[in-house]
């Protein structure tokens, strides 16, 4: 009879032992599966971010957009005050060649673009008289270029004078210049033309080259 006592308690410990074990087992897998859930969550977190050629591609993207919103226009408006000093200077070297002087009274300017780069460029029409000591005159037209804000010569143009004919600057528009013009009839006297007329010209290169008009 004790041997019988004996085995079932062996018999009852084994299985207590096998629960208890199995009972271990679960609380030492439940942390693995906790720990391969926060692995997977962490690598999809991984994922989602950019890379790092990604995130370098966007922030050049957001630069260059903030630096188009803020960029300037293209087009320059002149320092008018400046431009004057540069026209005047260049207007009494001309006279100075032709042996004569500005007739400072009759110049005339106008600004525009006339290089088709949207910048406001000038020309002026200026008289030179006096040429050799005499009373002879010429009509002249004197191109300055727009280089961010400041006016550079370009060239000038003998467009009209005494005997040849009267000019009128006008306007610029799209790139030529616009004149009056008053051309010699046979029985004009040499101070007053009487035909009247348009021409215009265009810079080509560093060339001014007329276009007439019709009347």
């Amino acid at each position: 009879m004790k041997t019988i006592t004996r085995g079932f308690n062996c018999f009852a410990f084994l299985i207590l032992f096998g629960l208890s074990f199995s009972g271990c087992s679960v609380s030492i897998n439940q942390p693995q599966t906790a720990n391969t859930n926060t692995a997977n969550a962490a690598n999809s977190a991984e994922v989602s971010k950019p890379s790092g050629d990604s995130a370098i591609a966007n922030k050049i993207s957001e630069n260059k957009t903030e630096n188009s919103n803020s960029a300037p226009s293209s087009s320059a408006t002149p320092d008018k005050a400046e431009g004057q000093k540069v026209i005047d200077k260049y207007i009494a070297g001309v006279a100075k060649v032709s042996g004569g002087e500005e007739y400072k009274e009759a110049r005339k300017l106008l600004y525009g673009d006339i290089d088709g780069d949207g910048d406001e460029d000038a020309v002026a029409q200026f008289t030179v008289e006096g040429m050799g000591g005499g009373n002879n005159y010429s009509f002249e037209l004197a191109v300055f270029k727009n280089d961010n804000g400041k006016l550079t010569a370009i060239t000038d143009e003998v467009v009209g004078g005494k005997l040849n004919r009267n000019v009128e600057l006008k306007r610029i528009e799209k790139g030529v210049i616009y004149l009056d013009t008053k051309e010699y009839d046979e029985d004009d006297g040499a101070c007053c033309p009487s035909i009247e007329g348009k021409t215009s010209y265009i810079l080509q290169g560093k060339k001014l080259v007329e276009k007439k008009q019709p009347k």
